[in-house]
């Protein structure tokens, strides 16, 4: 210790002693400073040791900071350009990745479309899937559908579906009380809000239809028709038979030699009525003709001239 202050006083401590010479000056109490430094010449006549200790410590580093060695500016400055070299690729991806995303967002807008009374719409979307909706249907969609998710849209009413095949993007269609899952088909449904049942019927390819109430699953094949109950949730499936028939293109309903209670089922389902228990009773006898889709009064019409119940109206 006395060796130390002794080259300190001489300017003689290089720059690990001055390092050790300091941290012995926080840790001696003031009366062994003041043995140690009677001749220190920071030292002042005031006896005020903790000014010569802070006088000493401020010399010290004074002389440390002086004698470190200057940081290799042209490293710092090669280290700093390799980074940049590195980083400002990725900013620029990221900047990208972040406006197409972006954009993307901004283009998958809901859409709504939606028909009355006996009018018809047919439209494309962007997978390339077709639709046909009937008078009193509505259907949302995204202008858009996102890539990294199933295409979803939400329908109600009465259309006719050929979905473009993406067997890694299944379509869905959320319709009131069950959802039907497709991989690349076509079929009708029939969902009428307040009906008490509710429609699929596939010509081609196949989907699952999922009960909303039951969460029960139901897979379809061509020719199937799926009946949901809208109260219980329950879904039956039937085999289409010739005698009842949709024809979408000429919206016309075609029947051969169709039952009382196939014909009552596929007015109501395809007009979205229910018809009074008077013409239930008055329908008593197999049906063979084509009633126009787009017209219920023809419709009935025609089936009171048959059956010889009287009109509603």
């Amino acid at each position: 210790m006395h060796n130390l202050i002794a080259k300190y006083g001489k300017g003689e401590l290089s720059a690990e002693e001055k390092l050790r010479l300091r941290e012995l000056l926080l840790t001696l109490p003031p009366d062994e400073l003041d043995a140690l430094f009677p001749d220190c010449p920071e030292r002042s006549d005031s006896g005020d040791y903790t000014d010569n200790i802070e006088r000493i410590k401020e010399s010290i580093d004074l002389t440390l900071s002086l004698s470190r060695p200057k940081r290799d500016r042209s490293r710092i400055f090669r280290a700093i350009t390799a980074a940049a070299a590195v980083i400002t690729p990725l900013l620029i991806a990221l900047s990208v990745y972040l406006f197409i995303s972006s954009r993307s967002m901004d283009r998958a807008v809901i859409n709504t479309i939606s028909t009355c009374g006996s009018g018809k719409t047919e439209m494309t979307l962007s997978d390339g899937s077709s639709v046909t909706l009937r008078g009193m249907s509505s259907m949302k969609y995204p202008s858009t559908f996102n890539p990294d998710s199933s295409r979803n849209v939400t329908f109600y009413g009465q259309a006719y579906f050929n979905i473009a095949k993406d067997s890694s993007h299944p379509f869905e269609v959320n319709a009131p009380g069950f959802t039907v899952t497709v991989h690349g088909t076509s079929f009708g449904i029939s969902a009428v809000e307040g009906a008490p049942e509710s429609m699929v019927s596939l010509d081609s390819g196949s989907v699952t239809i999922t009960s909303g109430k039951t969460n029960k699953q139901i897979k379809m094949s061509p020719g199937d028709i799926a009946t949901i109950n809208s109260t219980t949730g329950e879904i039956s499936v039937t085999q289409r038979s010739d005698n009842t028939q949709q024809d979408w293109d000429a919206d016309e309903l075609k029947f051969n030699n169709a039952t009382p209670e196939a014909l009552i089922k596929s007015i109501e389902q395809s007009y979205g009525i229910t018809l009074s228990d008077d013409i239930k009773r008055s329908i008593n006898a197999n049906f063979t003709g084509t009633l126009p889709w787009d017209d219920l009064a023809t419709a009935l019409k025609i089936l009171s001239r048959i059956y010889g119940f009287a009109l509603p109206y």
